[in-house]
């Protein structure tokens, strides 16, 4: 039996996390280890609603590091512990009973893989969420035998989310995970990016099923903030494309800050305006260690390395 742990990076996360431990509590998720990772900036009731179910363990990090740093931290605990599978899942989902087996099942059947991830609905499992049809649509294969109505147990390709999948733990350990650089948003698009110039494996299991509450548009100021940290995050990503000139990728993003500064000022949206010179500051601070990634990706991707 191989060693799965479930990672969970956890933030002010109290109102869904009790449905989602529960929902690890049962069928081939129930075995797993889960290991919740609390980055919390105020005071929750994690420590309690943990200590209800078996199986679970809560670390507490530094306050608001970050998506990817959580799940760096997780990882590596669940390293340490033995584990050759890490299932990483957000605190606002909830797990179908089959999960960890649907997720594991295709690492046997091919060396090659190195992640693999389900497919997301809505909270209540009555339809495909809508925000994951865009994965969907990049893997046609899928989308046609759905319409034929045969399945195959996985699908290669090049993209998964990074609100749940599982990944082979020598993999983390000869790579790394996620680049601390980014926050939040597209450090999933920047790991699969990695495995791909790497020569690895993708997959997406549809026997593998999650729920996803995905509440990021609910106001206007969750929407302000989700579109100011991706397009930040969107630029590390643009800049550490190794098969693109840095310099190019430099003179493009400086053109796309200037037309939003442009377009904030004659809307007079001058908060706008300042968070967003904020946020390219934050970038310009972080370019040097952009640069330091990018060579190293470089490099790897020379070395033609192999777990």
């Amino acid at each position: 039996m191989h060693k799965v742990s479930i990672v969970i990076p956890f933030y002010n996360g109290d109102d869904y996390i009790d449905k989602c431990l529960e929902s690890l509590s049962i069928g081939s998720c129930a075995e797993a280890e889960k290991i919740i990772v609390n980055n919390s900036d105020r005071a929750t009731r994690i420590d309690d609603i943990a200590a209800r179910y078996e199986n679970v363990t809560v670390f507490d990090a530094k306050p608001r590091i970050g998506f990817g740093r959580a799940c760096n931290e997780g990882a590596q605990i669940s390293i340490l512990r033995g584990a050759e599978y890490i299932i990483f899942l957000n605190q606002d989902s909830i797990a179908h009973e089959d999960l960890v087996l649907q997720l594991i099942a295709p690492f046997a059947e091919s060396r090659e893989l190195v992640i693999t991830a389900p497919i997301h609905y809505n909270y209540d499992f009555s339809s495909i969420d809508k925000t994951f049809i865009l994965y969907l649509s990049k893997c046609p294969h899928l989308l046609y035998d759905a319409l034929n109505i045969y399945m195959r147990s996985w699908y290669n390709c090049d993209c998964i989310s990074g609100a749940c999948f599982a990944i082979r733990s020598e993999y983390i350990n000869k790579y790394g995970l996620f680049d601390p650089v980014y926050f939040m948003y597209w450090e999933d698009n920047d790991l699969c990016r990695k495995v791909r110039y790497l020569n690895y494996g993708i997959a997406l299991v549809p026997g593998a099923k999650i729920g996803h509450f995905n509440h990021a548009g609910d106001n206007y100021k969750e929407i302000h903030k989700v579109q100011m940290w991706s397009r930040h995050s969107m630029s590390i990503f643009e800049l550490k494309d190794v098969k693109v000139s840095l310099l190019r990728q430099c003179l493009y993003i400086c053109r796309s800050s200037i037309k939003a500064y442009l377009n904030y000022g004659v809307s007079l949206r001058f908060l706008d305006l300042l968070f967003a010179i904020l946020f390219d500051i934050r970038l310009l601070v972080s370019l040097p260690h952009i640069i330091r990634s990018r060579n190293a990706e470089r490099n790897l991707i020379s070395a033609s390395v192999r777990i």
